[in-house]
């Protein structure tokens, strides 16, 4: 009985390194993930896999699509928004679901598939980002500011 504890004990460890193993080998193969389309390990890898992912919202398989889209969601990847609204007119209700759902979580709004919506607010956010100029060029105090960041993610 003890000798099966002690066996059970050394296997746990061992699948503990192993997992911390890949993982690290994960973070630094973002490109592999991405061929494999490994969903799960770029969750885990996180925003260091958000570059790579953003080219498959314009994959040829929309279940590609729309898993990247769900991703990137997770991730709250703020320099996502622009072809996530791109792809609220795509012909997969799943991958304009995804992208609905994405942008929801990105951004805090909820203009659900209104492609039209979506873009005014976009282009409201910029304007606010860069607005016009305060008056002897002075900057922007911290309570003027907008509460969306540069990518138009909602700030807490």
């Amino acid at each position: 009985m003890k000798l099966l504890k002690t066996f059970l004990i050394l296997l746990a460890v061992m699948l503990a390194i192993l997992t911390a193993v890949s993982f690290s080998y994960a973070a630094d193969n973002v490109d592999k993930l991405v061929e494999l389309r490994d969903w799960t390990a770029l969750e885990k890898v996180g925003a260091k896999a958000i570059p790579k992912v953003i080219p498959l919202l314009s994959d040829k398989i929309s279940i590609d699509r729309a898993k990247a889209a769900e991703l990137l969601g997770k991730l709250k990847a703020g320099n996502a928004v622009e072809p996530l609204i791109q792809l609220l007119t795509d012909e997969s209700l799943l991958v304009v679901k995804n992208a609905a759902e994405a942008l929801k979580n990105i951004t805090g709004e909820g203009f659900g598939t209104n492609q039209e919506q979506w873009r005014d607010w976009l282009e409201n956010k910029k304007a606010s980002l860069h607005g016009p100029p305060t008056a002897g060029g002075a900057k922007k105090t911290e309570e003027t500011k907008p509460n969306y960041d540069e990518h138009g993610v909602k700030r807490d």
